[in-house]
C-alpha cells in the first residue's frame, strides 16, 4: 500500500530540514529517511548474494508543551552539587575505572524507536555495577512502554525523556529476565507487562530522585553545562566517587550521521539538516587542547569503528543548531536501594523479602473493569443514580490504573436533618 504521509513527509523534507521527518528508521546506505523493512526488501533484491542495507533506528520525541512544564519542575542538578566547583580530572572513562568497566554491554534496538529505552537501560545498567547490586542488565521493553503508557500514546513509537525518567521514579524498571526486549516482537505495545513478577521485580530496581543538567540553581539555562555533565558523572560531594553513566536525549543531524562509522562527530553547523531525535548515554570525557569531547554509547550495535560509542565535542550542548530544533535533555539520576535475591527469586518491597518466581497476582484488567461497570451503570433507570455510578467506575478506573488498592463506593441515600428529609451522597472507601 502506497504511504502517502511517508511520502509526502520526504519531499517537504527536503526544503524544511528541521521538520516533517518522514519516519523514524534512517538507511545508512541511501543516507535518507525509509519505511520499516526497507533492509530485508533490499536483501531480496540483491538476492542471491542475500546483502542488505545497514538502517538504524531513531525514537527520542520532543517535549510539547505539557512535556516542558514538567521539565521546567526538575531541579537542576547544581543544587546537590557543592557552590564552589570542585577540580574535574582531565579524562575520565567509565569503562575503565582502576582496571573496572562499569558500563552496561553495547546492544542494538533494531527497527524499533526504542532509543529512549536503551539510553535509560545504558544508564541503569552503569548504576547498578558501580552500587555492587548488579544481577542483570534492566528490561529495555519496560522502561520504553512504561514511558509511552505514562504519556498516554501506547501504541505510537518514540518516548519522550521526561516520561522514562518518572517511569524510573515511580515504577522503576525489572530484570531483562522478566520482561526480554525483541525488536517489533507481539509484545511491543503491552501494558501492563505479560508476566506478573515484572511488576514486582521493578520496585527493587528504582531511582530515588532526578535532576536536570541543562539548568542552573535558579531554572535559567546553564552557563557551564559542560561542567555539570561532568560532574553527574563523577561527582555527588565526596572526591573520587564514580557516580555512572547519565540518560541524554538530543536532536540527530546529517553531519552526525556521516560521521557515524567513524565515531568522531562534528559539531553541528547552523544549517545541518535534522534526521531525528535520538537518546543515548553519556559514559566520560576527554581533555586536549584545553577542549573537552565526550564518550558516549548508542543503541545501533556495534556498527562503527569505536564498536558501538562515539566521541562529540563538548560545545555541542549549546550549539545553534540544537537549539532551534528543541535543545538537549540530560538527566542524572539518584540510585535507590536495592536488594540481591537468589536465582528463581526476586525482591517484593512491600513484603521487603525475597520471593519466588511466579507468585506474584495477575495485574487487575483496569480496561476490563471499567468497561463492565459502565455498561451496568448504563441499567439503571434512575438518572441520578445511573450518573453517579458511572463516575464512581471512572474514578475506580484511576484507582485501578494508579495501582492503588482501593475502591470508591458513592450512592444516594435520605438522611433526617431535623424534621426534614434530605438526599445526600455518601463516599465510601474500601481496601481491595
Amino acid at each position: 500500500m502506497f504511504d502517502y504521509s511517508y511520502w509526502t513527509k520526504r519531499f517537504l523534507h527536503k526544503f524544511f530540514k528541521k521538520r516533517f521527518l518522514p519516519s523514524l528508521i534512517y538507511c545508512l546506505d541511501c543516507r535518507h529517511h525509509v519505511q520499516k523493512n526497507h533492509d530485508v526488501k533490499e536483501k531480496i533484491k540483491a538476492s542471491p548474494i542475500g546483502y542488505g542495507h545497514d538502517v538504524v533506528s531513531f525514537g527520542r520525541r520532543f517535549p510539547d508543551k505539557r512535556a516542558k512544564q514538567r521539565i521546567a519542575q526538575v531541579p537542576s542538578i547544581r543544587l546537590f552539587l557543592p557552590k564552589k566547583k570542585i577540580r574535574l580530572p582531565a579524562n575520565f572513562d567509565l569503562r575503565n575505572v582502576n582496571g573496572v568497566d562499569y558500563t552496561a554491554p553495547i546492544v542494538d534496538q533494531g527497527q524499533e524507536g526504542s532509543c529512549t529505552g536503551h539510553g535509560a537501560y545504558a544508564m541503569k545498567g552503569s548504576q547498578e555495577r558501580i552500587s555492587g547490586t548488579f544481577q542483570q542488565d534492566p528490561s529495555r521493553r519496560m522502561v520504553y512502554n512504561d514511558a509511552r503508557q505514562r504519556g498516554g500514546y501506547l501504541n505510537e513509537e518514540g518516548a519522550m525523556m521526561i516520561d522514562v525518567m518518572n517511569a524510573l521514579l515511580e515504577d522503576g524498571v525489572c530484570r531483562e529476565q522478566y520482561w526480554p526486549y525483541v525488536a517489533e516482537g507481539a509484545d511491543k505495545d503491552d501494558w501492563p507487562p505479560p508476566n506478573p513478577d515484572a511488576l514486582v521485580d521493578a520496585k527493587n530496581w528504582r531511582v530515588k530522585s532526578f535532576a536536570d543538567c541543562m539548568k542552573d540553581a535558579d531554572g535559567s539555562p546553564a552557563a557551564d553545562p559542560t561542567y555539570n555533565v561532568q560532574a553527574a558523572i563523577y561527582f555527588d560531594g565526596k572526591p573520587v566517587i564514580v557516580q555512572g553513566a547519565i540518560d541524554t536525549g538530543t536532536p540527530w543531524t546529517q553531519s552526525w550521521m556521516d560521521a557515524w562509522y567513524v565515531g568522531n562527530m562534528p559539531l553541528p553547523s547552523d544549517n545541518d539538516a535534522l534526521l531525528g531525535g535520538h537518546s543515548w548515554a553519556i559514559i566520560g570525557w576527554e581533555t586536549a587542547s584545553g577542549k573537552v569531547t565526550f564518550i558516549a554509547q548508542n543503541s545501533w550495535g556495534k556498527t562503527n569503528l569505536m564498536g558501538g560509542y562515539f566521541k562529540f565535542l563538548a560545545e555541542t550542548l549549546t550549539c545553534r543548531n540544537w537549539e532551534d530544533a528543541g535543545g538537549a535533555e540530560i538527566y542524572k539520576t539518584v540510585d535507590a536501594e536495592s536488594h540481591i535475591c537468589p536465582d528463581g527469586q526476586h525482591y517484593d518491597t512491600d513484603l521487603q523479602e525475597c520471593v519466588d518466581d511466579g507468585s506474584s497476582p495477575e495485574p487487575a484488567n483496569c480496561e476490563e473493569n471499567y468497561q463492565s461497570c459502565v455498561q451496568a451503570a448504563m441499567q439503571i433507570k434512575d438518572v441520578w443514580t445511573m450518573i453517579l455510578s458511572v463516575v464512581n467506575c471512572v474514578v475506580n478506573y484511576y484507582m485501578c490504573a494508579l495501582g492503588l488498592k482501593y475502591k470508591v463506593t458513592s450512592k444516594r441515600t435520605m438522611v433526617t436533618i431535623g424534621k426534614k428529609k434530605k438526599r445526600k451522597i455518601v463516599v465510601t472507601v474500601t481496601e481491595v
